[in-house]
């Protein structure tokens, strides 16, 4: 019975125009646009020095990323970073506003790196990129030598290059990849809605056809894991095909090992079909309030996982973390992010276990209240 229900729902999702669409072409359209607008973006700005305020509530003296900040330097070794003086805070904010600086850096601590912007481009994500680099730095220092942070203030620190080497684990720094990653989510979190419509169609106050599977002999649940695993093999498929446009045919370089690329795209449609399956079995009420629940949760979660302004991430990360463990988009973008940074290891390693935990325990409450649910009469 697996096995042809499995069958049925693979000529039945292919058939369907929308679908393939949403999920294959979409993305790789998507993609294409993203490529052209921001790599023609990068390269005529990457060799500009970046005009910088650096505002201290400690003393700066041998402070590691003053260090970083010297030694950044493009490819054709212009220096990144131009740290503007100024006399006061009211001057910086008036050149800030006027749009002769790119940014305030304030730094009050070791990792405690604050950055002003007043708009977003090139540069303001070039700047936040350092910093998210810097901060990672030192966590992965930190790690290592398992010491306390402010007892590694006075070390020397030039392993951090965010152009001119190779010095972390993965080879791309260009700060858009991340437009990259989230085009892998955001196709992850697409099955999302075609687990929901999938699942929603077997419920017995949907469809006619829920109704005589209510009726009938049939394991709901071995119905709905058949459904779930042939949307698992076709979205594994659309993955593998928009990747594959992405580095072969467009030349993005996603950072790190491909074959791990590939591994952890595939990964993240886990975490998108048990989101679905999950808001599916939440309630009796309608398919269209389940479908704008799901859009709520697809649209919220993508806006804290940074993925619609790339630096609501790294605040969410600052002050609740927790919510970027339990947020299916930020789970899917940490393990890719992870993966260019620091290569294999434990955090990349920690970032696939949240994936498969999280994907589990909404597969298992679906579960749950799929069990739960019953219909007296219709």
């Amino acid at each position: 019975m697996f096995g042809r229900v499995l069958i049925a729902q693979l000529k039945l999702s292919l058939r369907s125009k929308i679908y393939v669409f949403w999920t294959l072409a979409f993305p790789m359209i998507l993609g294409t646009l993203f490529y052209f607008a921001f790599s023609s973006v990068y390269e005529n700005n990457r060799s500009e020095p970046i005009p910088v305020v650096i505002e201290a509530e400690i003393s700066l003296e041998n402070h590691p990323f003053i260090k970083v900040l010297d030694d950044l330097e493009y490819e054709d070794g212009t220096r990144m970073i131009e740290k503007v003086d100024v006399s006061d805070h009211e001057e910086a904010e008036k050149l800030l506003g006027d749009g002769d600086i790119a940014g305030i850096i304030t730094v009050s601590g070791l990792k405690d790196i604050y950055l002003e912007v007043n708009g977003m481009g090139v540069k303001h994500s070039i700047l936040s990129g350092i910093i998210s680099e810097y901060r990672a730095e030192v966590d992965k220092a930190v790690n290592e030598k398992s010491e306390r942070p402010d007892e590694m203030m006075g070390e020397p620190s030039n392993s951090l290059s965010f152009v001119h080497e190779k010095s972390l684990g993965g080879e791309n720094r260009d700060p858009f990849v991340t437009y990259f990653y989230n085009l892998i989510a955001m196709l992850a979190m697409m099955a999302s809605i075609a687990a929901l419509y999938t699942i929603v169609s077997n419920q017995a106050n949907q469809s006619a056809t829920g109704i005589r599977l209510d009726g009938s002999s049939v394991n709901k649940v071995f119905l709905e894991l058949a459904q779930l695993a042939a949307l698992m093999i076709i979205q594994s498929v659309i993955t593998a095909i928009a990747l594959s446009y992405y580095i072969y045919v467009l030349g993005v370089k996603y950072g790190g090992d491909t074959g791990l690329v590939y591994v952890t795209s595939i990964s993240a449609n886990l975490v998108g079909l048990s989101l679905g399956y999950l808001v599916a079995h939440i309630g009796k009420f309608s398919r269209d309030k389940k479908e704008a629940l799901l859009m709520a949760v697809l649209l919220g979660g993508g806006f804290m996982a940074g993925l619609m302004l790339g630096d609501i991430k790294i605040w969410v990360e600052m002050n609740f973390p927790l919510f970027n463990r339990i947020n299916p988009s930020a789970v899917i973008t940490d393990a890719f992010y992870a993966l260019n940074l620091y290569g294999v290891g434990p955090r990349y390693y920690r970032a696939l276990i949240y994936i498969f935990g999280l994907s589990a325990v909404m597969t298992i409450a679906g579960l749950f209240l799929s069990r739960k649910n019953s219909y007296k009469s219709l």
